[in-house]
């Protein structure tokens, strides 16, 4: 949490054009994260668990696993949020396993049956259908 509030500070002081808004934005998940690790740490503590003799690798795996899919992720989403409403952003995130897939194909040469490539199609269709109207049922121009 303070490495989150340092780095907003620093891009700010630089001049990076972060504005009062996001920084304020920037709070509420910063504490959720913060109190989020340290209830994830309590058990380790408690049970004597030692966070010693991991490798450099590991680390970096375990901080792009929280850096990547928890800033950027869930914090992206807490930012669009306000940008294009709870409903709309709702059905974009019905994308995100089809996308998931997409990328594990490649990356894991997983490949997908018919069935989740049906699936998937569909649900993309009726993302793109939903975001394509306005809250009050007509299209967006």
């Amino acid at each position: 949490m303070l490495v989150h509030h340092a780095v907003i500070l620093v891009l700010a002081l630089l001049g990076m054009g972060l504005s009062a808004p996001l920084i304020r934005l920037a709070r509420a998940p910063s504490c959720v994260y913060g109190v989020a690790g340290l209830v994830v740490l309590g058990p380790v503590l408690f049970t004597l668990g030692t966070l010693a003799g991991y490798t450099n690798n590991t680390w970096l795996a375990l901080a792009g696993v929280a850096l990547l899919p928890t800033l950027l992720g869930h914090g992206g989403l807490n930012f669009l949020l306000r940008h294009v409403g709870p409903a709309r952003l709702s059905l974009w995130t019905l994308a995100e396993p089809v996308i998931a897939t997409l990328v594990a194909w490649p990356m894991f040469e997983e490949i997908p049956s018919a069935q989740v490539i049906v699936g998937g199609a569909a649900t993309l269709l009726g993302v793109a259908l939903g975001v394509s109207r306005s809250t009050d049922g007509h299209t967006t121009q």
